[in-house]
């Protein structure tokens, strides 16, 4: 298989086997057993699809059936087929890896959840090695991330809504959950080890990245408003659509120390020297804006304001226009 899409990669499958068995009524299709293997992945489904819904899926309007999707992947043979949509840097090769995703859309069976739809998700990278030439490439831990997305039944009209989300990976941790109408959060990273991370796949040698760093962040969602019509820029026009316009208020905060951001120079094949254009011991910015979502999706975002500071200084980049 080839397309515009895969950038002149190629997607080649030798061998094949998917047995089924469905039954259909209207537009409702109960899967049994589905399952489809390649040299390169596996998939298997169960549960029930809407065959109406499937054009319109989106994160904003997943299935309200119940089902479970699992997939696996295998990267190195991934990898071997999509160099170009993968980003791989020419001259890496990927041996081993592993993509893993079960996502599941259920009912909460009992207590406050009895009445809400659920979507789960969780993806996992691991194993993943390869190699540069000589050069060995290892990722010794797994990325991981879990995403949990829940709406009440009795608010079919609305987008699904964060529960919760948590990421796992040597140089990047993130949890975040809902609680009521607010979402809040906080994430730790370091730039030294990500780069060592992922510049052992994309090229990233000019750069010397190092920094430790901290943040939260607070989503505050207000009382919206429903109707119908085409949302333009600023709310409501015509009448051709259900809509559901929430107010939000956004506040974030991230500390980074030690930062050192350089760029490797070559004044000749035998020197090489590193530029150093942005050190600070303590950086820290502030991030505050309000805006409006329509259906879950951003519309309007207004008054943002960035506001870093260092030990010595500190001002305010404010923006004079919605975006």
């Amino acid at each position: 298989i080839t397309a515009d899409v895969l950038e002149g990669d190629v997607l080649e499958c030798e061998r094949l086997i998917a047995p089924w068995r469905l039954a259909a009524t209207g537009n409702l299709v109960s899967i049994e057993q589905f399952s489809a293997d390649t040299e390169w992945g596996h998939l298997a489904a169960q549960g029930t699809i809407n065959v109406a819904q499937l054009a319109k899926m989106s994160t904003a309007s997943l299935p309200n059936q119940d089902g479970q999707l699992e997939a696996r992947i295998d990267m190195a043979r991934l990898a071997a087929m999509l160099p170009s949509i993968l980003r791989i840097r020419r001259g890496v090769r990927i041996d081993s890896g592993d993509l893993k995703l079960v996502a599941r859309s259920l009912t909460g069976s009992e207590g406050p959840s009895s009445n809400r739809r659920k979507w789960t998700t969780h993806l996992a990278l691991q194993n993943l090695a390869g190699s540069e030439g000589t050069r060995n490439i290892q990722w010794d831990q797994p990325i991981e991330l879990t995403l949990d997305l829940e709406r009440s039944q009795t608010g079919s009209h609305l987008a699904p809504r964060i529960s919760r989300l948590k990421l796992q990976s040597p140089f990047l941790e993130a949890n975040l959950k809902t609680a009521a109408e607010v979402v809040d959060g906080n994430f730790t990273f370091d730039l030294e080890k990500m780069a060592d991370q992922v510049g052992q796949l994309v090229d990233l040698s000019p750069w010397q990245l190092r920094g430790q760093g901290s943040g939260t962040v607070v989503l505050q969602l207000l009382a919206g408003e429903k109707g119908s019509g085409t949302i333009g820029r600023n709310g409501p026009e015509g009448a051709s659509h259900q809509w559901y316009l929430t107010p939000f208020s956004l506040s974030a905060m991230v500390d980074l120390q030690s930062l050192d951001v350089a760029r490797q120079n070559h004044p000749s094949p035998s020197q090489q020297c590193s530029l150093s254009f942005w050190t600070e011991p303590l950086l820290r910015v502030n991030l505050h804006a309000d805006g409006q979502l329509t259906n879950s999706q951003l519309q309007l975002l207004d008054n943002p304001s960035i506001r870093p500071s260092t030990a010595n200084d500190s001002f305010e980049l404010p923006l004079t226009e919605p975006v």
